[in-house]
């Protein structure tokens, strides 16, 4: 299993559109922008400390064909906290 990544790191989105056909555009976009990322930097891509190949950024994407991990991201989404420990391992209060 390969670590977590927010929409925002995947899509430059906070929240994905849930209607399909929106969602499908803006996959085909994702991965369009990803390949060209790793034409230019190479075999792979480190992000948050972790290490990703271009199938691994592409099983992450793919993954929001399925409308309930839409579902399930756009509700971390509201709490920007929990987004930001699984993504980075990093705890940050925003309460505080």
């Amino acid at each position: 299993m390969h670590p977590f990544l927010s929409t925002a790191t995947l899509f430059g989105l906070n929240t994905l559109p849930e209607p399909e056909n929106e969602r499908k555009t803006l996959l085909r976009e994702a991965r369009k922008r990803w390949q060209t990322e790793f034409q230019l930097e190479g075999e792979t891509i480190t992000l948050h400390g972790n290490t990703f190949s271009q199938h691994d950024i592409l099983q992450h994407i793919e993954a929001f064909d399925d409308p309930a991990t839409v579902a399930w991201h756009n509700q971390l989404d509201e709490a920007p906290e929990i987004q930001m420990f699984l993504e980075t391992g990093i705890y940050k209060s925003f309460l505080l």
